[in-house]
Protein backbone atom coordinates (compact mmCIF):
# COMPACT_ATOMS: atom_id res chain seq x y z
CA UNK A 1 0.00 0.00 0.00
CA UNK A 2 2.69 2.48 0.60
CA UNK A 3 4.60 1.83 -1.97
CA UNK A 4 1.47 2.33 -4.82
CA UNK A 5 0.93 5.37 -2.46
CA UNK A 6 3.99 7.10 -3.84
CA UNK A 7 3.64 5.50 -7.82
CA UNK A 8 0.23 6.53 -8.63
CA UNK A 9 -1.95 9.57 -7.84
CA UNK A 10 -5.61 10.28 -8.78
CA UNK A 11 -6.24 13.03 -10.57
CA UNK A 12 -9.35 13.63 -9.46
CA UNK A 13 -11.50 12.99 -6.21
CA UNK A 14 -13.29 9.70 -6.14
CA UNK A 15 -17.00 9.16 -5.78
CA UNK A 16 -16.20 6.47 -3.74
CA UNK A 17 -18.40 5.95 -0.28
CA UNK A 18 -17.59 3.64 2.07
CA UNK A 19 -19.63 1.86 4.62
CA UNK A 20 -18.06 2.56 8.08
CA UNK A 21 -17.38 -1.33 8.78
CA UNK A 22 -15.43 -1.89 5.79
CA UNK A 23 -11.77 -2.93 6.09
CA UNK A 24 -8.89 -0.19 5.75
CA UNK A 25 -7.67 -2.63 2.86
CA UNK A 26 -10.41 -3.32 1.36
CA UNK A 27 -11.05 0.22 1.00
CA UNK A 28 -7.52 0.93 -0.31
CA UNK A 29 -7.36 -1.54 -2.79
CA UNK A 30 -10.79 -0.43 -4.23
CA UNK A 31 -9.11 3.10 -4.91
CA UNK A 32 -6.35 1.64 -6.43
CA UNK A 33 -8.16 -0.84 -8.96
CA UNK A 34 -11.03 2.33 -9.43
CA UNK A 35 -9.15 3.84 -12.05
CA UNK A 36 -11.81 6.46 -13.43
CA UNK A 37 -12.62 7.59 -9.85
CA UNK A 38 -16.15 6.82 -10.15
CA UNK A 39 -16.90 4.47 -7.50
CA UNK A 40 -17.59 1.20 -9.27
CA UNK A 41 -15.14 -1.19 -10.62
CA UNK A 42 -15.46 -1.55 -14.03
CA UNK A 43 -14.94 -5.17 -15.66
CA UNK A 44 -12.05 -3.55 -17.63
CA UNK A 45 -10.84 -1.97 -14.26
CA UNK A 46 -10.66 -5.63 -12.58
CA UNK A 47 -9.32 -7.42 -15.45
CA UNK A 48 -5.54 -7.61 -14.57
CA UNK A 49 -6.84 -8.77 -10.90
CA UNK A 50 -9.18 -11.42 -12.32
CA UNK A 51 -6.42 -12.75 -14.86
CA UNK A 52 -3.47 -13.11 -12.77
CA UNK A 53 -1.65 -16.37 -12.88
CA UNK A 54 -0.74 -16.24 -9.64
CA UNK A 55 -4.08 -15.66 -7.67
CA UNK A 56 -6.23 -18.55 -9.67
CA UNK A 57 -8.88 -18.17 -6.88
CA UNK A 58 -9.68 -14.63 -7.12
CA UNK A 59 -12.03 -14.42 -10.30
CA UNK A 60 -14.80 -16.71 -8.85
CA UNK A 61 -14.14 -14.79 -5.94
CA UNK A 62 -14.72 -11.23 -7.32
CA UNK A 63 -17.39 -12.88 -9.02
CA UNK A 64 -19.67 -13.39 -6.27
CA UNK A 65 -19.05 -10.15 -5.07
CA UNK A 66 -21.19 -8.48 -7.69
CA UNK A 67 -24.67 -9.06 -5.86
CA UNK A 68 -26.64 -7.39 -8.63
CA UNK A 69 -25.13 -8.67 -11.34
CA UNK A 70 -24.56 -5.88 -13.01
CA UNK A 71 -20.98 -6.63 -14.13
CA UNK A 72 -19.30 -3.93 -12.21
CA UNK A 73 -18.73 -3.76 -8.40
CA UNK A 74 -19.91 -0.46 -6.25
CA UNK A 75 -18.55 0.32 -2.41
CA UNK A 76 -21.05 -1.77 -0.38
CA UNK A 77 -20.30 -4.95 -2.42
CA UNK A 78 -16.59 -4.51 -2.45
CA UNK A 79 -16.93 -4.24 1.71
CA UNK A 80 -19.31 -6.92 2.40
CA UNK A 81 -17.04 -9.44 -0.04
CA UNK A 82 -14.15 -8.44 1.96
CA UNK A 83 -15.72 -8.34 5.48
CA UNK A 84 -15.21 -12.02 6.44
CA UNK A 85 -11.71 -12.12 5.35
CA UNK A 86 -8.66 -12.66 8.07
CA UNK A 87 -5.94 -10.69 8.73
CA UNK A 88 -2.75 -12.39 8.12
CA UNK A 89 -1.70 -13.24 11.29
CA UNK A 90 -5.16 -14.57 12.46
CA UNK A 91 -5.55 -16.45 8.97
CA UNK A 92 -2.29 -17.99 10.06
CA UNK A 93 -3.57 -18.95 13.53
CA UNK A 94 -6.74 -20.56 11.34
CA UNK A 95 -5.43 -22.22 9.43
CA UNK A 96 -2.40 -23.82 12.15
CA UNK A 97 -5.41 -24.53 14.31
CA UNK A 98 -6.81 -26.98 11.35
CA UNK A 99 -3.40 -28.54 10.29
CA UNK A 100 -1.59 -29.35 13.74
CA UNK A 101 -4.33 -28.94 16.21
CA UNK A 102 -3.50 -31.14 19.35
CA UNK A 103 0.44 -31.23 18.43
CA UNK A 104 2.50 -30.55 21.10
CA UNK A 105 5.06 -27.68 20.24
CA UNK A 106 3.73 -26.44 17.24
CA UNK A 107 4.53 -23.44 16.82
CA UNK A 108 1.47 -20.56 16.58
CA UNK A 109 1.53 -17.07 15.97
CA UNK A 110 0.62 -14.41 18.39
CA UNK A 111 -2.16 -12.07 17.24
CA UNK A 112 -3.39 -8.60 17.95
CA UNK A 113 -6.68 -8.13 18.70
CA UNK A 114 -7.03 -6.83 14.88
CA UNK A 115 -5.87 -10.07 13.82
CA UNK A 116 -2.30 -8.52 12.65
CA UNK A 117 0.80 -9.82 14.28
CA UNK A 118 2.34 -8.80 17.33
CA UNK A 119 5.96 -7.72 16.73
CA UNK A 120 7.72 -10.07 19.36
CA UNK A 121 7.06 -13.78 18.30
CA UNK A 122 7.95 -16.71 20.26
CA UNK A 123 8.20 -20.39 19.62
CA UNK A 124 7.65 -21.64 23.21
CA UNK A 125 8.70 -25.37 23.19
CA UNK A 126 12.06 -23.90 21.46
CA UNK A 127 12.73 -20.82 23.80
CA UNK A 128 13.55 -19.03 20.48
CA UNK A 129 12.00 -15.71 19.88
CA UNK A 130 12.36 -13.42 16.94
CA UNK A 131 10.70 -8.96 15.86
CA UNK A 132 8.19 -9.50 12.64
CA UNK A 133 6.15 -6.45 11.21
CA UNK A 134 2.84 -6.37 11.57
CA UNK A 135 2.18 -8.95 8.37
CA UNK A 136 4.53 -11.44 9.65
CA UNK A 137 7.44 -10.50 8.03
CA UNK A 138 10.33 -11.26 10.02
CA UNK A 139 13.41 -8.68 10.52
CA UNK A 140 17.06 -10.08 9.63
CA UNK A 141 19.12 -11.08 12.87
CA UNK A 142 16.75 -10.76 15.53
CA UNK A 143 16.23 -14.71 16.88
CA UNK A 144 17.41 -15.09 19.78
CA UNK A 145 16.99 -17.17 22.58
CA UNK A 146 15.04 -15.16 25.24
CA UNK A 147 12.61 -12.24 24.10
CA UNK A 148 14.20 -9.22 21.90
CA UNK A 149 13.22 -5.76 22.04
CA UNK A 150 10.89 -5.80 19.28
CA UNK A 151 9.15 -2.25 20.15
CA UNK A 152 12.43 -0.91 18.83
CA UNK A 153 13.39 -3.05 16.29
CA UNK A 154 9.64 -2.22 14.92
CA UNK A 155 10.13 1.79 15.71
CA UNK A 156 13.54 1.66 13.80
CA UNK A 157 12.27 -0.15 10.74
CA UNK A 158 9.26 2.37 10.88
CA UNK A 159 11.64 5.66 10.86
CA UNK A 160 14.02 4.06 8.09
CA UNK A 161 10.95 3.59 6.01
CA UNK A 162 9.52 6.89 6.03
CA UNK A 163 12.98 8.38 5.43
CA UNK A 164 13.08 6.52 2.40
CA UNK A 165 9.52 7.02 0.63
CA UNK A 166 11.03 8.24 -2.58
CA UNK A 167 13.00 4.88 -3.02
CA UNK A 168 11.83 1.96 -4.04
CA UNK A 169 12.03 -0.78 -1.86
CA UNK A 170 10.29 -3.79 -3.58
CA UNK A 171 13.49 -5.96 -2.53
CA UNK A 172 11.84 -9.20 -1.11
CA UNK A 173 14.07 -11.15 -0.74
CA UNK A 174 15.86 -9.30 1.99
CA UNK A 175 14.22 -10.55 5.03
CA UNK A 176 15.32 -13.61 6.41
CA UNK A 177 12.25 -15.65 7.19
CA UNK A 178 8.94 -15.03 7.36
CA UNK A 179 6.55 -16.01 11.31
CA UNK A 180 3.85 -17.93 9.35
CA UNK A 181 6.34 -20.51 7.78
CA UNK A 182 6.61 -23.40 10.48
CA UNK A 183 9.79 -23.64 12.26
CA UNK A 184 11.64 -26.95 11.74
CA UNK A 185 14.40 -27.65 14.23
Amino acid sequence: MADSKKRRQHSQKSKAHFPPACKTEAKWMFGHLDLNNDGYLSLQEMYDLEHDQNERCIKPFIDTCDLDQDNSINTREWCRCFEKTDRPCAAVRRRIAGDFAGEIGAYAPDCDVQGFYKPTQCHNSVGVCWCVDKHGVEFANTRTRGKPNCESVVNNASSLTSDDEDEDTDDDDSAEGSADQMLVF
